[in-house]
């Protein structure tokens, strides 16, 4: 399936900042947003007012129209609070869908106040979607000084400490594999970067899900 046209729904900072950056990917964006007096501010200065120096790409299109953000929309992007993502998707969002089944991203933060679910457990329960396993992806844009990046070799841990709730919201430990973490490096540094940074919740336990055995040395020989 072929994505052109994506609706992120939510327009704080980090929703509008994930909207820019797939206009300037060449994506048709709709950008949905329930406070109409922010809606109001965006759509007649063309700026956010939580970002300096930030002009709303030509690509995106505002609305506070959930219909109009999902007409014709081939993926769906989720950065609404954690206490509003049930109420939003059963009340407004699933009765437009009439049972169609879309790409879904969740980039929103923290879990469910009372069930303790993570927004792709709730996606999961009203949609019927499982979130699939993270692949890296090439082509990301680098946001640090262009010398040094950092590069993710795992993610999610199984480590299950009581004051920690990283496993909740990442799920268990799974490691990358061995080529697609030097398929990014490779690309990396053809971007010009010279150090790269090794980062994981646990790095010390990189391959052990994968592979079976620590493979951490062998990665780092690569």
């Amino acid at each position: 399936m072929k994505i052109n046209n994506i609706a992120v729904f939510g327009a704080g900072i980090w929703g509008s900042v994930i909207a820019q950056h797939l206009a300037k990917g060449g994506y048709n964006v709709r950008l949905w947003e329930y406070s109409e007096p922010l809606l109001n501010v965006l759509k007649t200065s063309g700026t956010h007012p939580n970002i300096p120096n930030f002009k709303i790409h030509d690509n995106i299109k505002l609305t506070g129209d959930v219909k109009e953000a999902v007409d014709n929309a081939d993926m769906l992007v989720f950065v609404i609070s954690s206490k509003a993502i049930r109420s939003f998707c059963r009340e407004q969002l699933k009765p437009l869908l009439n049972g169609k089944v879309l790409p879904v991203v969740s980039a929103s933060k923290g879990i469910e106040e009372k069930s303790f679910k993570t927004i792709c457990e709730i996606i999961e329960e009203l949609y019927g979607q499982k979130p699939q396993k993270q692949k890296k992806k090439l082509g990301r844009i680098l946001t640090n000084h262009s010398s040094y990046a950092y590069l993710k070799i795992a993610e999610g841990c199984s480590n299950g400490c009581s004051f920690c709730t990283i496993p909740r919201i990442k799920g268990g430990y799974h490691s990358f594999s061995m080529e697609e973490i030097v398929d990014e490096a490779k690309y990396l540094a053809d971007l010009g970067v010279k150090e790269l940074i090794l980062v994981a919740q646990d790095v010390s336990r990189y391959g052990e899900d994968l592979y079976g055995e620590n493979r951490l040395l062998p990665l780092l020989q690569k």
